[in-house]
């Protein structure tokens, strides 16, 4: 018996009171109340302290000891309303799905969707799991590259600065050997003559000539560490005309014209660029 129907009140609330408290005792295992005489046990419904059925049972759900405690509620206007309203809260429970007797927080809401979607909440999960490894791996991946980039960035401009520094040390030694303009300024052609070299006054000597011939080396070692550098193919081939003035001056015209080939067939062997502005500058 609900407890209002003492006061003369009933109405389907108190139904609900009765299926609320059969679900109680079939949880706790015992009677709702032990009184045995009338005035005791009319005391103990009236009395809103009724022992919750977790204290009972600890391992009964929540929303199900959640469920019963509102059915039972001494209040009617804090019980479920009707029947079919402690039916549908049952029916969520058994289907893990939120239940209207208590709130709920979205993590909650979460969890029961996963316990009723088991296989797309794992696909989900395995999706969600994948994609935030590949951004932590393409995040460290973008960094290392980023770093590597600079570094060799920072190596090719020393490269550079150290190529540069080179070709004049170079081009001071063949200024100084040949003590005669830049020879790029000067025509020559694949092969000539001993009438087709410039005039120039110049001092030759065998050790100017053996100081050039040694030289070839280090342009050509410079040529291929920068190798999108046709200037320094154009220097090379400045220091061998210079070469072969020497060499034509010392009567050694078969090494002069051999020189001057040699420089020809690298300049084609190097590709258009290199030739083009070697043309454009003599």
């Amino acid at each position: 018996m609900a407890p209002e129907r003492f006061a003369g009140v009933s109405d389907q609330r108190g139904d609900v009171y009765a299926i609320g408290l059969t679900l109680y005792e079939l949880l706790a295992g015992r009677p709702a109340f032990e009184e045995s005489d009338a005035e005791h046990l009319i005391g103990s419904i009236t009395d809103p302290q009724l022992q919750s059925i977790h204290t009972i049972r600890p391992d009964v759900p929540t929303d199900l000891a959640t469920i019963v405690q509102k059915a039972i509620h001494v209040d009617p206007a804090l019980r479920y309303q009707s029947a079919a309203e402690l039916r549908d809260d049952l029916g969520r429970f058994l289907t893990n799905e939120p239940i209207h007797a208590r709130g709920i927080s979205v993590w909650g809401r979460l969890i029961r969707w996963a316990r009723r979607n088991p296989r797309l909440a794992s696909a989900i999960t395995v999706a969600a799991l994948a994609l935030v490894t590949a951004t932590v791996v393409s995040t460290i991946a973008y960094a290392m590259t980023s770093a590597a980039n600079k570094r060799s960035m920072i190596a090719l401009q020393t490269s550079e600065q150290t190529v540069d520094l080179a070709l004049q040390s170079l081009n001071g030694v063949v200024d100084v050997v040949s003590e005669s303009p830049t020879s790029a300024s000067v025509a020559f052609s694949d092969s000539f003559g001993d009438d087709s070299l410039p005039n120039v006054a110049l001092q030759p000597s065998p050790v100017s000539a053996k100081i050039l011939e040694r030289l070839q080396p280090i342009y050509e070692r410079l040529s291929q560490q920068s190798p999108t550098r046709p200037d320094i193919i154009l220097q090379m081939v400045d220091a061998s005309i210079q070469l072969a003035r020497i060499q034509h001056s010392l009567s050694r015209t078969p090494d002069s014209i051999e020189t001057l080939n040699t420089s020809v067939a690298l300049l084609y062997k190097r590709g258009q660029p290199a030739l083009i502005q070697v043309m454009n500058c003599i």
